[in-house]
C-alpha cells in the first residue's frame, strides 16, 4: 500500500459515538476501554482545530429502529415497554462531559451504526471539500468499521486511528483494524496521524 500523505485542507475528523450510555462507569452497554483513549482523543481534537480540520461529533440514536430486527438482537437496549434507553433526551444519550461541541463543530444524530446511512453527512462533506476522513470512537469492529466501509465506497480516503477506536475486547478491535488495513483504508496511530497532518500543513 502506498504511504499515505495527509493535508489538513481536505480532511476532517469523525469521533464516533462517545455518548454517556457507551463510555460511563456503570451505563448500560458500558465500553470500558473508551476512557482510556480520552486524552489522546483531546490531544488529537486541539490538533485539529488548530489546522482547521472539521471536527464531526456523532451520536447513536435506537430510537427508530424500534420495529427493525435491532432489538431482537439487542434487547437490553430498549426499557420494558419497548422505549429506547438511546434516544433524545436521556441522558445516556449525550455526548461525554469530556467533549464539548463547540462553534464549528458539527453533531449528528444517526439510527444506523454507518455515520453516512441515513444522515447528511456525505453532502456535508461534498460542501466543505472533503476528501480524507479519520475515524475514532467506538465501537471498532461496529459503527467504527461500518463508517469506514461506506466512507471507502462513498470514495473517501480512509485513516482508522488504531489507538483511538476501542470495543469490548483487544481480539475484536484487532479483526476489525486489520480487515480495514487490508481492504478499506489506512490504519495510523494517533502519534503518526498528529506527524502527518503537521507535515502536510
Amino acid at each position: 500500500m502506498k504511504e499515505i500523505q495527509v493535508n489538513p485542507k481536505g480532511t476532517a475528523l469523525l469521533v464516533i459515538d462517545l455518548q454517556k450510555g457507551f463510555v460511563n462507569e456503570g451505563a448500560f452497554c458500558e465500553v470500558p476501554a473508551a476512557r482510556k483513549i480520552i486524552p489522546r482523543l483531546q490531544r488529537l481534537i486541539d490538533v485539529c482545530k488548530k489546522q482547521s480540520i472539521p471536527v464531526i461529533y456523532t451520536r447513536m440514536s435506537h430510537r427508530f429502529i424500534r420495529s427493525t430486527v435491532y432489538p431482537d438482537l439487542w434487547p437490553n437496549h430498549f426499557k420494558p415497554d419497548g422505549t429506547p434507553i438511546l434516544a433524545p433526551g436521556s441522558k445516556e444519550f449525550e455526548l461525554i462531559d469530556e467533549l464539548k461541541v463547540e462553534e464549528g463543530d458539527i453533531l449528528l444524530d444517526k439510527d444506523r451504526y454507518s455515520a453516512f446511512f441515513g444522515t447528511p453527512l456525505d453532502l456535508i462533506f461534498k460542501e466543505i471539500g472533503v476528501k480524507t476522513v479519520i475515524i475514532t470512537g467506538l465501537a471498532s469492529n461496529v459503527c467504527c468499521e461500518s463508517t469506514a466501509r461506506e466512507a471507502f465506497f462513498l470514495n473517501y480516503r480512509v485513516i482508522f486511528v488504531d489507538d483511538l477506536n476501542v470495543t469490548l475486547n483487544d481480539e475484536m478491535h484487532r479483526w476489525a483494524v486489520e480487515n480495514i488495513r487490508l481492504v478499506f483504508g489506512y490504519v495510523l496511530s494517533s502519534d503518526e496521524v498528529i506527524e502527518k497532518l503537521r507535515q502536510g500543513s
